[in-house]
C-alpha cells in the first residue's frame, strides 16, 4: 500500500485548515490515510488493528480531500457532505438549475458578492451538500471526476 496513515499532528493541521477555510470545529473520529498524491481518506478507527503488510491496496477508505500544494484543502463530494453541516462560511447555496448544471460538470457563475474572497467553497442546494469547487472572479469551477458526473445535459 502506498501511503500512510497520518500522525495526530498532521491530522491537527488538517483540522486547523477546515476550520480556516469553512468554520470546521467539529471533530472527524477518524483514521486518516494519505495517498503519494496528497490525497486524504477517512476509514474507520479499527482498520488500524489490521495487518496490512500483506495486502496490496490501490485505494481504501473514504475519499475525504485532497491538500493542495498551498495547504488549501478541495473537498470532494462526500467531504462536503461531513463538513458542510456544522461549516460556517464559504458555503454558497444555489438553486436547482445551477445544482443541475454542476452535477453534469459545468462551472458556475456566481457574484462575487456573495463569497468575498477567492478559495473553495462548498455548494449547497436546499439541505444537500454537492461538492466544493474553487470560486475566483464570479465563477466557481467544477473539479468532479468525470466518472462521477451525470450523463449529458439535456
Amino acid at each position: 500500500m502506498q501511503g500512510k496513515f497520518l500522525a495526530k499532528k498532521e491530522i491537527r493541521r488538517i483540522l486547523e485548515q477546515l476550520e480556516k477555510q469553512w468554520g470546521f470545529t467539529s471533530e472527524l473520529d477518524y483514521l486518516f490515510f494519505c495517498n503519494n498524491k496528497n490525497r486524504i481518506s477517512l476509514m474507520n478507527r479499527d482498520f488500524g488493528q489490521l495487518d496490512l503488510a500483506k495486502l496490496r491496496l490501490n485505494s481504501v477508505g473514504l475519499y475525504f480531500c485532497e491538500v493542495m500544494e498551498n495547504g488549501e484543502i478541495r473537498l470532494s463530494i462526500e467531504g462536503s457532505q461531513l463538513v458542510g453541516p456544522t461549516a460556517t462560511k464559504n458555503v454558497i447555496s444555489v438553486d436547482f438549475d445551477s445544482a443541475r448544471k454542476w452535477m453534469y460538470g459545468q462551472d458556475l457563475e456566481i457574484g462575487s458578492e456573495s463569497i468575498p474572497e477567492t478559495g473553495f467553497v462548498i455548494l449547497k442546494h436546499d439541505d444537500f451538500f454537492i461538492g466544493c469547487g474553487r470560486f475566483k472572479n464570479g465563477i466557481i469551477s467544477n473539479h468532479v471526476s468525470k466518472n462521477r458526473r451525470i450523463g449529458t445535459l439535456s
